[in-house]
């Protein structure tokens, strides 16, 4: 009885299979790509034999297009209502369309019926024109692509009202953005000077603008009044307020003649004139670690600390550079490797975001040279890596060089006139003293004199003709003399933590998790001069010069 009761369940079960089987067969199956391919295809093939049309479209020199009403009106939302309205057009065999260009009305018909279409630059704006009074709003945004590649500084201006015209949200961002971060060569071209005053107040009013020199911003303004000054001279002042005093230079706006008569930027220029001479040494730490990822300022002179906006996202392993009034983080890790970069403006006390890193780089360094911000060497999603790429920041472009001799990171790196020293450093299981040497204008790199005794997790300063170079811990330092390309090594008797070092007005200081501290060569020691509340995770630090915020504040 048992038995049976089984072999009936096993039965009852297969039966099931079975049935679920069929159900499963009987499911239609999709080839709905290959058949709306092969169907527009076959569609198309109709079109061009003029079979089964019943629309013959004219464009503004008789050129008859002969369509079907349905494809173009389940493709255009303009056609959808020519056909299915009560408009004289909705049953006519031939439809003339005297403001679309015929070339430009082939190729719409040619896209809705295939999804292709050869967009040239001798006739793009045209199409882009025919896509938006159609609604085609997919091919618009590929005119808009295609025109956003097109971008340079003589027509961005240009690109930008068409795309306002337009309503093409693609090109309209790019080129905002392009003006933006080439405006230091757009204010040059004749299309600047054509704005209007409400026209150049929304560029101005960007806070990104400003990772250009305040110096070329208040020139490319000073030029916009001259060009038709009767008109524009007066709003000059209310220009003004877009940039500090305390961030242009006084030998600038005396050279600025036209902006000196003008009575009523008289109190703009005097606190011009105020600040001049009253800039001294800040330095900036950065968190490297990550954990508690603030950025403080601290003041020489008063021996104050002051606590920044943090850095928009939190990583380990970033890298710091500096420029002018700007502070730049670039990689970092965050359990892998990141390709962040953006910049921090040191007056406006803002984070914005710049170009990512075409190789994603922890544990690396960054240099900058002759406007261009290098990022070198480091932990990459492949290992350590050579690889050496720099970010041209008067373009937002990036691009790479020519790769180091060695695979590093955790390595010092210095800049000396126009090239960059690169010294120590580690690759997975080793550590490395050499030292090499890259100059831009060849794109070469050469070894030079190793170090004797520092390796791994280095941090390096320029002073004069020497470079000086330590281990995150070690008990000595070394000096390289340029010169003589020899190193010597400084030793302090006693073991020492360095997080970073780095020169402030001719003076040599380092950080660690406890304090800030001046070497007093002389003595050759290290004299504390500021403690922190509490242990800091290995700062990353450098030096500014800038305008003193206490002469503000009398």
């Amino acid at each position: 009885m048992e038995k049976m009761d089984n072999s009936e369940a096993l039965t009852k079960k297969t039966n099931n299979s079975v049935d679920l089987t069929k159900q499963e067969s009987m499911k239609p199956r999709s080839f709905i790509r290959g058949t709306s391919g092969h169907l527009l295809q076959q569609l198309n093939e109709f079109r061009k034999r003029e079979q089964f049309t019943d629309v013959v479209l004219l464009g503004c020199d008789g050129t008859r297009i002969s369509a079907h009403r349905n494809i173009l009106a389940a493709a255009s939302p303009y056609f959808m209502a020519m056909f299915s309205g009560h408009f004289p057009e909705s049953d006519q065999p031939e439809i003339y369309l005297p403001e679309i260009d015929t070339q430009c009305l082939q190729l719409v018909v040619e896209f809705i019926y295939t999804g292709l279409v050869d967009i040239s630059d001798d006739y793009v704006q045209q199409l882009m024109q025919t896509a938006s009074f159609l609604q085609l709003d997919h091919l618009s945004d590929m005119c808009g692509e295609h025109m956003g590649e097109l971008l340079d500084p003589e027509n961005c201006l240009g690109f930008k009202h068409f795309a306002e015209k337009q309503n093409n949200q693609i090109l309209l961002e790019m080129a905002k953005d392009y003006i933006i971060t080439h405006f230091q060569d757009v204010v040059q071209c004749e299309e600047f000077y054509e704005m209007s005053y409400e026209e150049l107040v929304p560029i101005l009013s960007n806070n990104e603008l400003f990772m250009h020199s305040d110096d070329t911003i208040l020139q490319g303004i000073v030029r916009w009044a001259e060009y038709m000054p009767e008109q524009r001279l007066s709003y000059l002042s209310q220009l003004l307020r877009f940039i500090h005093p305390m961030c242009v230079s006084a030998e600038v706006t005396r050279s600025l003649t036209t902006l000196q008569k003008q009575n009523d930027c008289s109190q703009w220029l005097s606190e011009v004139q105020h600040y001049e001479g009253s800039s001294e040494w800040r330095i900036f730490l950065v968190d490297k670690m990550g954990r508690n990822p603030e950025t403080c300022r601290y003041d020489l002179k008063t021996g104050t600390m002051l606590t920044l906006k943090p850095p928009p996202r939190p990583a380990f392993a970033i890298s710091l550079a500096a420029y002018k009034n700007i502070l730049y983080i670039q990689g970092g890790s965050i359990g892998r490797s990141t390709n962040n970069c953006y910049y921090y403006n040191i007056y406006r006390d803002q984070w914005h975001d710049l170009a990512p890193l075409q190789v994603k780089r922890s544990h690396h360094r960054s240099l900058i040279v002759n406007d261009c911000l290098y990022a070198i060497g480091g932990n990459s999603s492949n290992g350590i890596t050579n690889s050496v790429e720099y970010l041209n920041l008067a373009t937002n472009k990036s691009d790479f060089c020519k790769p180091m001799l060695v695979h590093r990171s955790s390595m010092g790196a210095v800049v000396h006139g126009e090239c960059m020293y690169v010294m120590g450093g580690e690759e997975e299981i080793r550590s490395y003293n050499c030292l090499e040497r890259y100059d831009p204008r060849e794109n070469s790199w050469q070894f030079l004199a190793p170090m004797n005794d520092v390796k791994g997790y280095c941090s390096s300063a320029v002073l004069g003709d020497n470079i000086y170079c330590c281990e995150g811990l070690g008990m000595c330092m070394e000096r390289y003399d340029m010169r003589a390309n020899r190193w010597e090594v400084i030793d302090f008797g006693e073991e020492r933590e360095f997080y970073e070092i780095f020169t402030v007005d001719n003076q040599l200081y380092s950080t660690c998790g406890d304090f800030i501290a001046h070497y007093e060569m002389d003595a050759n020691r290290w004299a504390v001069i500021h403690r922190f509340p509490y242990v800091r995770d290995w700062d990353y630090a450098v030096a500014m010069n800038m305008v003193n915020y206490g002469v503000e504040e009398e």
